[in-house]
Parts: structure tokens; sequence; C-alpha cells
């Protein structure tokens, strides 16, 4: 099979292609006339090999945090959403807005803990079991969370993300929420 490509990118995705496909071998990769040209083969696939399906596992966000990574980062809603109902979830949620913006039209994100900045602040040991686990921090707009976030690392927590934007760019994005 000769393939024919204009996209710098071309060259490494043919050649982890046929990392990940053991029936494909690669015969020639070069330019032919200004483009990117690769000449694959294909070889005998078994009946096991056609109903396996390749699976590329994806590094959890722990296992690329190297030990010098700040103690405080932001992420965004996109990060934040893609995450839901995946292994790699933050370990908690906190919502440190006011009980009626929490409970108002904009509601809340799924599963996040109700902690208003002003008990935040003054019970900060009641999230201690997640002091060495990613937290993520949410407020209307960003403001709050990170003031939150940052009470959180002078207490020595050691992974809190403030959500970007905050519930206003969620609500913005159409992204689910629950109203209680």
């Amino acid at each position: 099979m000769k393939i024919y490509a204009t996209d710098p990118g071309f060259k490494s995705s043919v050649e982890a292609y046929v990392k990940l496909n053991e029936a494909v071998k690669l015969l020639q990769l070069g330019k032919e006339n200004g483009r990117l040209v690769a000449i694959l083969e294909k070889g005998e696939i078994t009946p096991e090999e056609v109903e396996a399906p390749v699976r590329i596992k994806r590094s959890s966000r722990a296992e690329l945090r190297g030990a010098e990574a700040p103690a405080l980062s932001e992420i965004s809603t996109e990060e934040l959403f893609e995450r839901m109902g995946t292994e790699d979830f933050p370990a908690i949620l906190v919502d440190v807005r006011t009980p009626q913006e929490y409970h108002g039209l904009k509601g809340h994100i799924k599963g996040v803990k109700l902690m208003p900045l002003n008990e935040l602040m003054y019970n900060i040991e009641l999230l201690k079991d997640y002091k060495n686990k990613e937290i993520v921090m949410i407020c209307e707009a960003g403001a709050r969370s990170m003031m939150a976030a940052q009470l959180l690392i002078r207490a020595g927590f050691k992974d809190v993300r403030n959500l970007k934007g905050g519930m206003a760019l969620w609500n913005r994005k159409g992204y689910p929420i629950e109203i209680d």
C-alpha cells in the first residue's frame, strides 16, 4: 500500500501505526515529488488479531505529573469535562460558592462538595485526606476558588487546581450540571 501525505505529522503517525499493528510492515518512508510517502505491507492477520482491538493506555495525570510540579495550577473546563467518568478524575471537586449560588439556576457539577469560602477558611482540616491528591476548586468565575486554592497550598496541600472560568464558563460551554 502506498500512502501520500502533506501533513508534517504524517511520519510519526505512520511509525506509530506500524508499531501498534504487528501485521503491517513499513517498507519505505520518504519524499516523492514534494510529498511525504510511505509504503506499507500487510501481512497475515490471525482471527485473534481481528477480534482483539488495539487499546492504547492513556497515562493518568498522576503518572505524568513530576515530583517538581507546582502545587497550584489551573484546569480548563474542557479538561475537567473530558476526565469526567474516567479513572483519571480528580480526587475531589470543591465548590466554594455560597449555598444560594450552588443551589441556584447555574447549578453545580455532579459529585462536587459544597464548602463555601468562609467555611473553608476555618475548616481546611476537613480536606486533610486529600492533602496529596488532586483537588479542583470551583467558584463562579475563578477568583474565590483561586483564593481557596492558595489557602490549601499554605496548609501544605500538594496538588490544588483552580477551574479556569469557573461555573460561568462551564455553563457557557453547555457542560452538564445538577440543580437541587
